[in-house]
């Protein structure tokens, strides 16, 4: 079992990296529209962006290390040298957009032109690399450094399911299976105690209270907004997952035994290429607030936590984060809806609606305002 708790100490290494180059990369475009007086410690803007660049860059050479260790797939000489041309373009444009800044921090027009040139040529995600499922997501597509944060995190993240499928595998014993309507559920169960017959998940059986909550969620008639896949690690009793969406994820840890705890971390989609992002990232946060989570937000980004005093409390906490992981897709598009009816679909989620587009696609064919408040009270 050494093999996959090692597995999941490199995940968590690896989402640690992931964070930490993206609040970097992020933080690029901030030091780029702060008030001088803020950036008293560097000798100009540019000093400033390129701190925060260089820290970015730093952050990804690590992630693509430790995913090397993950994964046999990449060839850490390749991706060093795409990141190369990569760095170098980004460089420029750095470099260039310190000078303007320079020149002209009080036009309006000269900013707005800068912003939106940092984000497509280093913010921004490409197209391409949005979608882990699809064919055209591959290291030679990636354009940006987000891009290459993407690449990493995905890669590394399903790699540490890349004997799931290999029944000859020495340590095959450790990955459960179970099968459900319009879902899938793939544990890598480090210490051997879930009830299964070879690989299948006696899901009758399970009664481990991280596991069953989650078994409970896509057993019932709740609608499901698409395949869903639900990919685990439980050690220790705790369990670590991430929840793949498309362009937006999610991460949840929880434990039960020695801590009574729900940890779980959203990040959505640029507020920049997505209308509704931002109200969509209101939504999370007012679910979660009501949920008894302490939340913090900075900018698209949501950390929350919940601390708890026994088993059905942390299990009940987890099984509604994964359901609100699952309603948030496609709320992001423009004409969802979750703009006009942020209290309504606040009040829609306590209600069991999962299926919140959908929902959403009704009310405005109904013609329905919002409803005037939250009414569920914090649990």
């Amino acid at each position: 079992m050494a093999i996959f708790q090692n597995k999941m100490e490199l995940v968590e290494e690896l989402n640690r990296y992931n964070r930490s180059a993206l609040a970097a990369l992020s933080s690029i475009e901030i030091s780029a529209i702060v008030k001088k007086t803020h950036l008293e410690q560097f000798d100009s803007e540019a000093d400033a962006m390129m701190a925060s660049y260089k820290e970015s860059v730093d952050h990804i050479r690590n992630m693509a290390k430790t995913c090397a260790k993950l994964s046999k797939a990449l060839s850490l000489d390749e991706f060093l040298v795409q990141m190369e041309g990569i760095e170098a373009r980004s460089v420029v444009s750095i470099s260039e957009g310190g000078l303007a800044l320079e020149l002209g921090y009080d036009n309006e027009d000269i900013m707005n032109s800068l912003k939106d040139d940092f984000y497509k040529k280093i913010q921004r995600l490409s197209l391409a690399m949005r979608d882990p499922e699809k064919e055209d997501f591959k290291l030679t597509n990636a354009y940006t450094l987000h891009d290459l944060i993407r690449f990493l995190h995905q890669i590394g993240v399903n790699s540490a399911y890349d004997d799931i499928n290999d029944v000859d595998s020495a340590s095959s014993s450790s990955f459960k299976h179970a099968s459900f309507d319009g879902a899938s559920m793939y544990i890598i169960d480090c210490d051997g105690k879930l009830p299964s017959k070879g690989r299948m998940l006696e899901v009758s059986k399970i009664e481990h209270p991280l596991i069953k909550p989650i078994i409970d969620l896509y057993e019932s008639s709740l609608k499901k907004n698409g395949n869903e896949t639900f990919k685990g690690i439980l050690k220790n009793n705790r369990l670590m997952t991430q929840i793949h969406l498309g362009c937006h994820y999610a991460e949840l840890e929880a434990s039960v035994g020695k801590e009574y705890l729900v940890r779980f971390f959203f990040r959505d989609t640029p507020f920049k290429d997505y209308a509704n992002a931002k109200y969509r990232t209101a939504y999370v946060n007012n679910v979660l607030k009501a949920l008894g989570f302490e939340v913090k937000v900075k900018g698209n980004e949501t950390t929350a936590e919940f601390t708890g005093s026994d088993n059905d409390e942390i299990g009940q906490k987890m099984r509604e984060v994964v359901r609100l992981a699952v309603s948030t897709k496609n709320l992001d598009l423009g004409g969802s809806g979750i703009d006009r009816y942020q209290n309504k679909s606040v009040n829609a989620f306590f209600k069991g609606i999962t299926h919140m587009k959908s929902y959403l696609d009704e009310c405005k064919t109904d013609g329905k305002k919002d409803d005037k408040s939250i009414t569920v009270k914090q649990r």
